[in-house]
């Protein structure tokens, strides 16, 4: 081309092929290339059965986008707008379910640190509470440092007491 036109440079880079659509005769039995599924929806496109459409959603999964979006182009202006109503409200929905998702989640950890926390708390008070008794101090005192009812820690220590006998371990919890 460039003896013609030496204006025009061609490289390897850049190739040009034509396709006539008028020329493409195969059945759909004997499609083998993806080139030959997409001239074959191109050219078939008006006349496509359901069962047709299937098949070469199966020789070519990408198909059934084309499919979809063949099937949006073909409806009429109310339809395609209801059509487009409705996904908007689709999407809307999901996003909103993803949000609601998304917060429940931070709040479900943000609680869970907190009882995290709390039971932490309680249990360095607990092992507070039993370092002062093998110390030697009275419940009075536990209490005062630890902020726990001398009842409970009377409960607690008889429960302990108990258990270690049946065990003949250590005072500990």
């Amino acid at each position: 081309m460039e003896k013609y036109d030496p204006k025009i440079k061609l490289t390897d880079d850049f190739e040009v092929h034509i396709l006539e659509l008028p020329r493409f005769r195969k059945v759909l039995e004997n499609i083998q290339s993806d080139l030959e599924t997409w001239l074959y929806v191109i050219k078939k496109s008006r006349r496509l059965k359901e069962t047709d459409m299937k098949v070469l959603v199966e020789k070519n999964p990408i198909l059934e986008k084309a499919f979809v979006e063949l099937d949006k182009l073909s409806m009429d202006a109310k339809t395609r707008e209801l059509y487009e109503m409705r996904e908007i409200g689709l999407h809307d929905y999901n996003t909103n379910i993803q949000s609601a998702f998304e917060k429940g989640e931070k709040r479900g950890i943000k609680e869970g640190i907190e009882k995290g926390k709390k039971r932490g708390d309680r249990k360095r008070t607990i092992r507070t509470a039993i370092e002062l008794k093998k110390a030697g101090m009275n419940l009075d005192f536990i209490s005062k440092i630890t902020k726990l009812p001398i009842p409970w820690l009377e409960k607690f220590f008889q429960k302990v007491q108990i258990e270690n006998i049946t065990n003949s371990g250590n005072l500990s919890a």
